[in-house]
């Protein structure tokens, strides 16, 4: 019976520290509230993100302190109370609360732009988040010199039941991941937004005048995101991206010291080759063909007679 109760008392003590407590602190009560003021779902239309200005300030640190002892689990789970928080959850919640440890871990795994963690987990957790400070570490990459035209295609290993992956060129998906973020935060204006459509739509025409486009704009508005003024950020003309190729020039015609040539004559056909002038009658020829039978005919009837 002792040996029962002792393996009970050391089983709970295991599944407290395991995170099993149903005693939360103030810091999980918060986070339980922020995760259940959204819905987190992969699709986007259905997504609603979790509302982070319910944190008071005087409780931030503390949140963001239990979020990342979540984070680096590795794919396992917290639970808080009855609330199942993942490592996704927990990165997604870091980077709305615009943590910048969280923030600089995961640009540092999408930089590596690898495999699926780069351009997939990372990747969507960033669309998810709509946080704005993200961008200044995207918009590194616009200033890139790698080929925009030039992606990545992997196959998958023989007898693999994974798909095929080909994404772009890593400054062309930064730019396209800013738009995103324009695009769904709403700290941009609705110019911004309608910019940031506008821009990605260029980014199918020709990604080198995508990128070049958004490291002109990035260029205008670098100072605003270190303002953090987020409508302050305006937008710029396509043809501010860069220089236009100038059309190639058609060569300055010299004045000519040298006579020109007479044009040759031209062709006439042989109708016209006579002057109106010259032109022989026909009609008094046919009248003496025609009294020449008539004389004829007369004399032969003559002697007939």
């Amino acid at each position: 019976m002792r040996a029962h109760l002792l393996l009970t008392l050391v089983a709970l003590a295991a599944c407290l520290s395991n995170g099993y407590a149903t005693t939360l602190t103030p810091a999980e009560e918060m986070i339980v509230k922020v995760l259940e003021s959204g819905r987190l779902s992969d699709d986007r239309r259905s997504f609603i993100p979790p509302d982070i200005s319910l944190v008071p300030p005087e409780q931030r640190e503390a949140v963001i302190f239990r979020l990342r002892e979540t984070a680096n689990l590795k794919g396992g789970n917290s639970l808080l109370g009855t609330v199942a928080l993942s490592t996704t959850e927990a990165d997604l919640l870091l980077l709305r609360l615009g943590d910048t440890f969280t923030i600089e871990r995961m640009v540092k795994d999408y930089r590596a732009y690898d495999g699926m963690t780069s351009w997939g987990y990372v990747t969507e957790s960033f669309r998810y988040a709509r946080q704005p400070k993200i961008i200044p570490y995207l918009a590194d990459d616009f200033s890139s010199k790698e080929d925009p035209n030039k992606g990545i295609n992997l196959s998958p290993p023989p007898g693999s039941t994974e798909f095929a992956v080909g994404v772009p060129a890593r400054s062309i998906f930064s730019g396209v991941m800013v738009t995103d973020l324009i695009k769904s935060s709403p700290a941009f204006s609705p110019q911004m937004k309608a910019w940031a459509n506008r821009a990605f739509a260029l980014r199918l025409e020709s990604p080198e005048r995508f990128r070049g486009l958004m490291r002109a704009w990035w260029d205008v508005n670098k100072t605003a995101f270190e303002r953090g003024d987020y409508l302050a950020v305006i937008p710029v003309a396509e043809e501010d991206a860069a220089p236009a190729t100038p059309p190639a020039s058609t060569p300055k015609q010299e004045p000519s010291t040298h006579a020109t040539p007479p044009a040759p004559p031209a062709l006439v056909t042989p109708t016209s080759a006579i002057p109106a002038e010259r032109k022989f009658p026909v009609w008094p020829w046919i009248v003496a063909v025609a009294v020449a039978i008539g004389i004829v005919a007369l004399a032969a009837k003559r002697r007939s007679l």
